[in-house]
């Protein structure tokens, strides 16, 4: 037996001890429901934020099973300030005992007109991510959007310091009903993505199973990685995707059961697929 291997058996995993609350009370503003997102960029932790959850789904049109709210929400989900936010933490900036130290709110999403009612772009960054394109001289941070369905789409925003972002150009497929990006994963070189939400109270399933890959995102020229629904129309949509060791790998919502696939993303797109999991494991 290795000294390594000795070390891993007697290692117990992290617990409850191990962790300290950096942050509380949605780093100060209740409305930030979730810390949707987060990446280490910069020497700090970047953090987007989604607003105030329970009340976009008291509106929205998806079926519910709650008699009494739990949380007091306005007639018009917008009278709140549903602007997404970008936070960084610096560990070297934070106080012991001092709730909130070392944050700093860093971009709002700007405000759009929309049929004449102002309306945030975003509500929500719902992943985030750390890739440098061909044509970049040094690594940027990439956040996709969650927007609201009355809005112009989801899109992928991209900064080189965290404080200003621009909006990257999105492929032609991609319509104003698309709602929600969850997934940007750098892979060899190549920036991938895929549709998650649409309007209609579809926030997790465009119905679109279709991957997409750049090696420029500011120029625009997304090719698609994988043939329509991998072949398999139940497939509902790419819910998940990460790179591990020599494979991209994508995970798939589907009413029979998930399904997983892998690929080397080699040469040039569209790539070999492979399937890895069906039907749930079959569980």
């Amino acid at each position: 037996m290795t000294e390594m291997t000795r070390d891993l058996l007697h290692h117990k995993g992290l617990s409850s001890k191990d962790f300290r609350r950096i942050a509380r009370n949605g780093i100060g503003d209740q409305l930030n429901a979730y810390p949707h997102s987060m990446t280490w960029f910069n020497d700090r932790l970047i953090v987007g934020t989604t607003r105030s959850n329970l009340c976009l789904f008291k509106v929205s049109k998806i079926q519910k099973k709650i008699d009494r709210w739990p949380v007091d929400c306005p007639e018009s989900v917008y009278e709140q300030d549903m602007r997404a936010r970008v936070y960084q933490f610096d560990p070297r900036a934070a106080l012991p005992g001092v709730e909130n130290s070392g944050w700093t709110q860093t971009f709002v999403s700007p405000m759009i007109d929309v049929e004449g009612d102002a309306l945030p772009r975003e509500i929500g960054y719902r992943a985030m991510c750390v890739y440098q394109a061909r044509t970049d001289d040094k690594p940027h941070l990439y956040a996709a959007t969650y927007t609201p369905a009355r809005g112009q789409g989801a899109r992928i925003l991209r900064s080189a310091d965290g404080y200003s972002f621009d909006v990257v150009p999105m492929p032609a497929s991609f319509g104003d009903n698309v709602t929600t990006l969850r997934l940007i994963v750098p892979f060899k070189g190549r920036l991938f993505t895929s549709p998650t939400g649409s309007a209609g109270g579809n926030v997790n399933a465009t119905g679109d199973c279709t991957i997409f890959c750049t090696d420029d995102p500011l120029g625009g020229d997304w090719e698609i990685t994988n043939v329509p629904y991998f072949g398999d129309t139940t497939n509902l949509g790419v819910f998940e995707m990460i790179g591990v060791g020599d494979w991209l790998y994508a995970g798939t919502g589907n009413g029979k059961g998930f399904q997983i696939w892998r690929t080397r993303a080699e040469g040039k797109p569209p790539f070999q697929w492979d399937l890895v999991i069906r039907e749930g494991a079959y569980r």
